[in-house]
């Protein structure tokens, strides 16, 4: 599924905002070399990744990460589909750090933390990992 090319447009077009370098592409095949930038990031994007799909889109991210890896997502002791907008098949949580780990093992985790819906304005309870190459 690509991003949505609506959103990345107004996106681009914000004054307040200088986005520079930034792709309207999906996780499988991104545009950079590997090792080419020193941290690359998830936030809220990989609980919309079939969980099928979730080894290819991390191999990417792994790919072109330099330096640090940090995943900032919805956590679940054991992998859930839930429905999401009234459909099944879009939203998934699981323990991503596990998941990163044990597909990496190369990557260690440096620091991980938890965010809590009372006080950040997100739908749902986010835990964080920060993974180092």
């Amino acid at each position: 599924m690509a991003p949505n090319r609506q959103a990345f447009d107004r996106l681009v077009l914000q004054t307040r905002i200088r986005l520079e370098g930034a792709w309207n592409c999906d996780s499988f095949q991104l545009p950079l070399a590997d090792s080419s930038k020193d941290l690359v990031f998830t936030a809220g994007v990989l609980i919309h990744i079939a969980p099928g799909d979730l080894g290819r889109a991390t191999d990417e991210i792994v790919r072109v990460a330099r330096k640090h890896v940090l995943c900032i997502e919805y956590f679940a002791h054991t992998p859930v589909a839930l429905p999401y907008r009234g459909e099944m098949g879009l939203l998934f949580k699981r323990d991503y750090g596990a998941f990163l780990l044990d597909r990496f093992p190369s990557l260690q985790c440096t620091r991980y933390g938890f965010l809590w819906q009372r006080e950040f304005p997100f739908f749902d309870n986010l835990n964080c990992w920060l993974l180092e190459k």
